[in-house]
């Protein structure tokens, strides 16, 4: 049988010691194990590109919801209990992060997923500027 073995101990401590000072939320930054959602967001031509890589996910996995302003990603597979495995570092794991891009954006929202990278276009509604007289 295979022996393999991890030692993340030092980062464990620096996540760990990051949640002591700053708090609960800052011990993320310190996630070395790539549980966090790595994602690129852009504006081409009028859109707002959102990529985020998901690899080992199903597009059947992924949830997308997008509601004042805010886009949430939510993604979830389960392990298979039917095999026999010698090392096992892609579990059940779930993921989700929410992105705060404005509500500015029209209706027309895409999601297309392939190569371990889900891609969210979302096209701006481009509102006139208004000007506001001071009485």
């Amino acid at each position: 049988m295979l022996n393999l073995m991890r030692n993340n101990n030092e980062r464990n401590y620096e996540r760990e010691l990051a949640k002591f000072w700053f708090g609960e939320d800052f011990g993320d930054l310190f996630d070395f194990d790539n549980k966090n959602m790595k994602t690129d967001i852009t504006e081409e031509e009028g859109n707002v590109v959102v990529k985020i890589e998901l690899a080992g996910y199903k597009k059947e996995d992924v949830s997308i919801d997008f509601e004042n302003g805010y886009l949430k990603v939510h993604a979830k597979r389960e392990v298979d209990n039917n095999k026999k495995y010698h090392l096992n570092e892609r579990v059940k794991s779930e993921l989700s992060r929410t992105y705060f891009l404005g509500e500015d954006f029209k209706d027309d929202i895409k999601a297309t997923m392939a190569d371990g990278v889900l891609t969210i276009t979302l096209t701006k509604d481009v509102k006139p500027v208004r000007k506001i007289e001071i009485q």
